[in-house]
């Protein structure tokens, strides 16, 4: 198991409570570029938080992921086939997918071996789609600069290798087919500082942080609540998204 795999399974419930799931759109408009809408593939699934859409748009949706804890949390009674798997050796027929997807996830495993499996999985004009947002944008600039300052200096040299993708909007990801433009797409939500504590206890910085240090999250409590105005007991959070998307028959541009 990677380390980044293994640190999201020690505590797999935060990252289903407090990840803010994905816009709409986005999923639309990916379906929108299959030819076939028959069978997805969904990598690192955790407990199906992209994986639980697709069946909107596809006969057939299967998700794997590394970590069987978090696959424990995926919904009773789903029409997903969920499973255990690497994303580097999918026990998937070949040229049986009409769409390869990974959400949050291709920032750990852009390898070659994973882009040889997904080549071999694709049907004939298969599509492949990963995407990612990073740190959120806070409305408030003492607290924006607070959520910096704990992402970048006290978990900064606690973030396992691959984190700078996501950081800097997967501009260096390894993507080796040739791809379509996708459009803005982002999202927004309006936290309590609850909220946003929770979102930072599912980082597998805060989980590297606890093995190491001890609980954050009582020093990073007191800290927001100095910082978050007192009017306002929510505030506005916004996430770029960034979505790559190609097909390894596509001609190159």
């Amino acid at each position: 198991m990677s380390q980044a795999a293994a640190l999201f399974a020690q505590n797999p419930g935060d990252y289903q409570r407090y990840r803010p799931d994905y816009p709409a759109e986005l999923f639309r408009w990916v379906a929108q570029q299959c030819r076939q809408h028959e069978r997805v593939l969904d990598i690192a699934c955790g407990s199906g938080q992209a994986s639980e859409v697709w069946p909107t748009y596809f006969q057939q949706v299967l998700a794997c992921d590394l970590s069987f804890a978090s696959l424990q949390l995926s919904p009773e009674h789903s029409p997903v086939l969920y499973f255990q798997s690497p994303a580097e050796a999918l026990p998937v027929s070949s040229h049986s997918v009409d769409l390869v997807s990974v959400a949050q996830g291709l920032h750990w495993f852009a390898t070659p071996t994973f882009y040889q499996e997904v080549r071999r999985v694709l049907r004939p004009q298969g599509i492949f789609c990963a995407w990612s947002y990073g740190l959120p944008v806070c409305a408030n600039a003492k607290v924006n600069a607070w959520l910096r300052s704990t992402h970048d200096q006290l978990l900064g040299p606690y973030w396992p290798a691959g984190r700078e993708h996501v950081v800097n909007g997967y501009r260096d990801v390894p993507f080796p087919f040739a791809h379509r433009p996708a459009p803005a797409l982002g999202i927004s939500r309006y936290w309590l500082p609850s909220e946003l504590l929770g979102y930072i206890s599912s980082w597998s910085a805060t989980a590297q942080y606890r093995q190491q240090q001890g609980d954050p999250l009582p020093q990073l409590a007191a800290q927001l609540e100095a910082c978050w105005p007192q009017e306002s007991p929510r505030l506005a959070l916004d996430w770029p998204i960034t979505l790559l998307l190609g097909s390894p028959d596509w001609p190159a541009t």
